[in-house]
């Protein structure tokens, strides 16, 4: 059907020129208009705003509230993921599980085991290799208790490794030579003895003990309360010992010199020491005391066996000693490098007269090392036995000995 325009101008105007027309027709003012359009859109927005809050308050009813726990300031979902609940090193621990050790040894780390504990209650091995430790733990050891800090993860654990003193054994090997040459040769798991037959001036028998801590030499009454009764043989085979030689003298009415004499931890005479006597502590070491000691005193000194005897100290502390009176007879000297290592002189051969001075013997012994030495008992006592034999010949045959130093298989 064809469309019949009232005017050209109706053809084309657009629709909102028609509606601003109209308006315009209706004779409005203007700002009347502009103001009423305002005012709707406005109570739109006032309307639209309603509801809005309506809507979140049908929203928020059916939510549960949040609330917060007395012990924390952060929302309870957020609770789960707590520093509490991640696991972390509370304490380390170090242990040693190896084999006794002893002076000198160097620690296998292998044997070490360090545990880590975590706030978890789990309990975690630590590989040793990723831990710090310091460089000292792989050095030797020194006698006694040795401590090391290990660290791990910032936590510290201190380690303990004692060890024992080193056995004066492990040194038998240095004396290969000197054991191939020797007259006599004798080696087991707890001693080591060599004899040589020397001469300086005179011939005497050189003897060099090793021993391990519980070995050391011990002094050996003969029987009847310390009675002399019996020769070296005889005190031997009544106590058993390997080797050993005369040590203490009576006077020639069989009676001890001044001083204290103790046997296995007992003693049998004298007041208070002499300073003359040779003190054997349950370690081996010798030493002589100073005068006016009472038993008591040489108890705590850890003293078991004492000899009695006026002849001289010869090194003392490792010094050489002044030899004030110097005789040319028959003697028996002691000597010791360190516990655990002694030489025994017994000089001569079934003889009086010797030529073999102290001063000769203390500068042999001060060359082999010898920190202390004191001559025993000399003249007629003067012998020695190895394994059940008389090594060296008393100048009187089979004399009567108060007792001997000995050591022991």
């Amino acid at each position: 059907m064809k469309r019949v325009y009232s005017s050209v101008n109706d053809r084309k105007t657009s629709p909102l020129k028609k509606i601003y027309k109209k308006i315009y027709n209706t004779k409005l003012s203007p700002n009347l208009i502009l103001g009423t359009i305002l005012g709707v859109m406005c109570l739109t927005l006032i309307v639209g705003g309603i509801f809005l809050h309506s809507m979140q308050n049908q929203k928020t009813k059916h939510e549960p509230p949040i609330t917060v726990s007395a012990e924390t300031t952060a929302p309870v979902q957020e609770t789960t993921n707590t520093h509490a609940d991640i696991p972390y090193v509370t304490e380390i621990s170090a242990s040693y599980n190896g084999p006794d050790l002893q002076e000198g040894d160097v620690i296998d780390t292998s044997n070490i085991s360090v545990e880590a504990t975590y706030n978890t209650g789990f309990v975690e091995n630590v590989d040793f290799a990723s831990t710090e430790w310091p460089a000292t733990i792989t050095m030797s050891l020194s006698s006694g208790a040795n401590t090391f800090t290990i660290s791990y993860k910032g936590l510290k654990a201190d380690l303990t490794i004692s060890t024992t003193p080193k056995s004066a054994l492990s040194k038998a090997d240095e004396y290969s030579t000197e054991y191939d040459n020797a007259d006599i040769a004798y080696k087991s798991d707890t001693i080591w003895i060599t004899g040589t037959k020397c001469t300086a001036e005179d011939t005497y028998m050189l003897f060099h003990i090793l021993c391990g801590p519980d070995n050391v030499p011990k002094v050996t009454m003969n029987e009847n309360n310390f009675k002399s009764i019996g020769g070296i043989l005889h005190n031997a085979e009544y106590h058993g010992w390997f080797l050993g030689c005369n040590a203490s003298y009576l006077d020639g009415n069989k009676k001890w010199p001044d001083g204290l004499y103790i046997n296995n931890g007992e003693l049998y005479t004298g007041d208070e020491t002499s300073g003359h006597e040779m003190c054997i502590t349950d370690t081996g070491e010798l030493f002589t005391p100073e005068a006016g000691l009472s038993f008591d005193d040489l108890v705590q000194k850890h003293v078991v066996y004492t000899t009695l005897s006026d002849n001289p100290v010869l090194i003392k502390n490792g010094e050489k000693q002044d030899i004030i009176i110097d005789t040319y007879h028959t003697k028996t000297i002691i000597g010791m490098v360190a516990p655990g290592e002694y030489y025994m002189i017994v000089s001569t051969d079934g003889k009086y007269a010797n030529n073999n001075t102290f001063e000769l013997f203390r500068d042999l012994l001060y060359e082999k090392g010898c920190t202390y030495a004191k001559a025993l008992s000399g003249n007629a006592n003067t012998t020695a036995a190895f394994d059940g034999n008389v090594v060296v010949n008393p100048p009187c045959y089979n004399r009567h000995l108060p007792d001997c130093f000995a050591f022991f298989e």
